[in-house]
């Protein structure tokens, strides 16, 4: 007998089909039950049925079947609408299968129907922060912590979005509130000793990340950072060690490569050729050569450039993380506010999350400027390569947020290395690079440079201080009556050999004093420990931490003359001493990072200011320092002779190097300029 016909003799008598024994009249079809009620009957079996589903979902995603529980899920879901259970694993299965939104979809159902859900709350707070929705994120985390504060990985969590978002003392107490709850955490004392280092307290930062370490010995990101902790205090030895152990627990970190190269110019125990050999390796290393042999796949939605036959204007790359508040600003800000826009057309690629004023005047003068901080290697190369340039310019080579695994996809027919400092990348994508007849004499080998090199007729730097209201003022020696002698470069170019030269000078001078860019620390003890075993009493010397570039500029106020530094000569430190009226006495070195005083003060027209031996410095300075009136004529004039030098001539400067990329630009561009 059919079901239809068992339905039409089913009467009141009869047993009622929920199963519970009544007489039909007297359970679901009672004449008591109203209207609203009628349909519980139906909504019980599809709850009793949702939960069925429910269950064979539960099971698939024990097995690790993720794929296969989301159906059985969605019809509980579909059954039940209001089954909070089931939205929650719901969201756990879509999170397996890296389906971010609909799971975040998921917890938010499940959050309407359970809002004080801490589990919920901070699952949802990760998911979003993948899916990089930042402010809704960390208002996950918030609420789940003030729900229950024991939620090791939710303050973790706040300290990255802190620390990301430039407020690292902030971020500091979310990983110590980590760190408290679970000391286990080693990526929280990593970060913890990044944001440390940030507020200057390096010593702090090192026993985070040796901490770290001691929890997971092949934290690769951690040895990448103790490496940047130890050349921010100049114990380079130990920041070789940290580069190389990052390296053998990730070769394919090509970051860390990167640092560890950049340092050697720091390390008076290497010269050019054996940083050459260093710079090979990396550019034969997994990343960037997996990354130079993988075909540039095009973007559609990019036009490409028309060339036809018609002359057109050269187009010009320059690739940066820097375009912003930076040093490098002061030299990339000259050149482009002089660029030749009839004949060259500027293209900017800035890796730059936040923009500053400065990227604003910067982009001013680009007739393309792209936001690439969110493109990987791959993704830039492509966007570049739509642009059809006619040469790419590498600003920042290995230093903090270089691009070579980029650069090795040769996105250009022509790529050039300039600014960041003068050595080589080491990558055979890589051209040329630009450097000057001082640095690079003519007729000197060129076996340390992987690129060919490109002789700008006078400088390789061309400097704006961005800033015009400061004023060198008077002679500090003629109020204090002794000498001050100073450097503010980069503490981790203050190498012991620069420490005992500079005593030499001091020994001869009693009464003089030194001021030195130290960041507070133990490093400065052994800074006084090596003087005093020259005879150098700490008393006359003082340290000084860093500070927003104005500050900076004004100590020059403080100082008669600086000393540079060895094997890395002062850059841009010398070039801000001498817009302040201070000279520098420069030790020139072996390698190419020596040789920037030479360049410079040959520029400036004061070639001699620059010693070829340790004698000779220490004979220059006395000399220098034993005569104030010299002195005193050089704190008045040395402004207007830098103004007045190739140092300073942004015009002469952009046509110098416009006329190199032409002339290595013609033979591969279809670009016609006079």
């Amino acid at each position: 007998m059919n079901s239809s016909a068992t339905a039409q003799k089913t009467g009141r008598n009869a047993p009622c089909p929920c199963g519970s024994g009544k007489k039909f009249k007297h359970c679901c079809a009672s004449p008591a039950r109203t209207a609203t009620n009628a349909p519980s009957f139906a909504r019980l079996q599809l709850s009793r049925q949702a939960e069925a589903l429910a269950k064979q979902g539960a099971d698939f995603l024990r097995r690790e079947q993720p794929a296969a529980s989301v159906e059985f899920f969605r019809k509980a879901i579909a059954c039940a609408p209001d089954f909070s259970e089931a939205h929650f694993n719901l969201a756990v299965a879509y999170y397996a299968l890296d389906a971010l939104e609909p799971a975040a979809a998921c917890l938010h159902r499940f959050l309407q129907l359970n809002p004080n859900s801490v589990a919920a709350l901070e699952r949802l707070g990760l998911i979003l922060f993948r899916l990089d929705r930042i402010e809704d994120a960390f208002d996950c985390f918030k609420r789940a912590t003030a729900l229950d504060d024991g939620l090791d990985e939710a303050h973790y969590y706040m300290g990255v979005i802190l620390q990301n978002a430039g407020q690292p003392d902030a971020a500091v107490d979310c990983y110590r509130r980590a760190l408290t709850i679970n000391a286990g955490l080693a990526e929280a004392h990593n970060n913890l000793g990044v944001c440390l280092r940030l507020l200057g307290q390096i010593d702090e930062a090192i026993a985070c990340c040796t901490e770290a370490l001691a929890l997971a010995p092949n934290f690769a990101l951690a040895h990448n950072n103790l490496g940047l902790f130890y050349k921010d205090v100049g114990r380079l030895d130990e920041a070789v060690d940290s580069y190389r152990r990052a390296i053998a627990c990730d070769p394919a970190y090509t970051q860390a490569h990167s640092n560890l190269l950049y340092l050697l110019y720091f390390h008076p125990d290497h010269n050019d050729a054996s940083i050459l050999l260093e710079a090979k390796k990396l550019a034969a290393g997994e990343a960037l050569a997996r990354g130079a042999s993988e075909p540039i796949t095009p973007i559609a939605h990019i036009a490409p450039v028309l060339r036809g036959n018609a002359p057109r204007r050269l187009r010009i790359g320059y690739v940066s993380p820097d375009f912003r508040e930076h040093c490098q600003s002061l030299f990339t800000l000259p050149l482009f506010e002089n660029h030749d826009r009839t004949n060259f057309e500027i293209c900017c690629y800035a890796h730059l999350p936040q923009p500053d004023a400065l990227s604003e005047r910067l982009a001013a003068h680009a007739d393309l400027w792209r936001a690439t901080h969110q493109l990987n290697d791959a993704q830039l190369a492509a966007l570049i390569a739509a642009d059809h340039l006619d040469v790419l310019v590498d600003l920042t080579m290995h230093m903090a947020g270089g691009r070579p695994a980029m650069f090795a996809r040769k996105p250009a027919p022509v790529q050039v290395a300039w600014l960041a400092y003068p050595g080589t990348t080491g990558l055979p994508a890589i051209d040329y690079r630009l450097t000057d007849p001082w640095l690079d004499p003519a007729g000197q080998s060129e076996d340390c440079y992987s690129e060919r090199s490109e002789r700008l007729p006078d400088t390789f730097w061309c400097y704006d201080p961005l800033t015009s209201d400061l004023e060198p003022g008077p002679l500090p020696a003629l109020m204090n009556g002794y000498v001050t002698f100073g450097c503010l470069n980069n503490f981790c170019k203050v190498s012991e050999q620069t420490l005992r030269l500079w005593a030499r000078v001091m020994a001869a001078l009693p009464t003089s004093k030194l001021l030195l860019l130290a960041p507070e620390g133990r490093h400065r003890g052994r800074v006084l420990n090596i003087l005093e075993q020259c005879g150098i009493a700490g008393a006359r010397v003082e340290f000084m931490h860093y500070l927003p570039r104005r500050e900076y500029l004004q100590t020059f106020q403080r100082i008669d003359l600086c000393l540079d530094t060895l094997p890395y000569n002062g850059h841009t430190t010398s070039l801000d001493a001498y817009w302040m009226g201070v000279p520098v006495i420069t030790r020139v070195g072996n390698t190419i990072a020596g040789r920037a005083g030479w360049s410079q003060l040959n520029n400036l027209g004061h070639a001699e200011l620059a010693a070829f031996d340790d004698d000779a410095f220490v004979r220059i300075a006395l000399d220098l320092a034993g005569d104030p009136e010299k002195l005193d004529g050089l704190r008045t004039t040395l402004r207007a002779e830098l103004q007045s030098s190739p140092l300073m001539d942004g015009p002469r400067f952009a046509r110098a190097i416009e006329a190199i990329y032409t002339r290595i630009a013609l033979p591969h561009s279809s670009a016609l300029i006079p």
